[in-house]
């Protein structure tokens, strides 16, 4: 059964819809009234961290990063990383027209810049 549900997904994966926006993370769940829901993230290897689900490290708080045990050099590295997957992400979402989601990553990309200008200036 769980040959079937992955086989499923990688097929879905590479449909139409799924172009605007990609994944690579995905969590099924199955109700007791027999109802299937999914939940979609796409996670760069850069961003990736074992015990961070369906996120990046870069989408992590300050206490998130605590409670996964990410060390500050391995979130500035995954950071450095981030903020231009992030801008180059926001241009290929404008140039298929998905420009809520331009914006978004953009918004996410000058926050990681700024996170990351105070957390240098505080080693100072």
């Amino acid at each position: 059964m769980d040959e079937m549900i992955a086989n499923d997904l990688l097929k879905m994966k590479s449909l139409d819809i799924f172009e605007r926006e990609p994944w690579d993370h995905v969590t099924v769940t199955l109700t007791e009234a027999g109802k299937i829901s999914f939940q979609y993230a796409y996670v760069p290897d850069e961003d990736f961290w074992s015990g961070v689900i369906m996120r990046g490290v870069s989408d992590l708080n300050d206490e998130e990063l605590e409670q996964a045990y990410v060390p500050m050099d391995i979130w500035e590295y995954k950071i450095e990383k981030a903020i231009p997957r992030k801008e180059q992400d926001a241009l290929k979402a404008e140039h298929i027209g998905n420009l809520d989601r331009a914006s978004k990553l953009r918004t996410e990309a000058e926050s990681l810049r700024t996170r990351l200008a105070a957390y240098r200036a505080s080693l100072s």
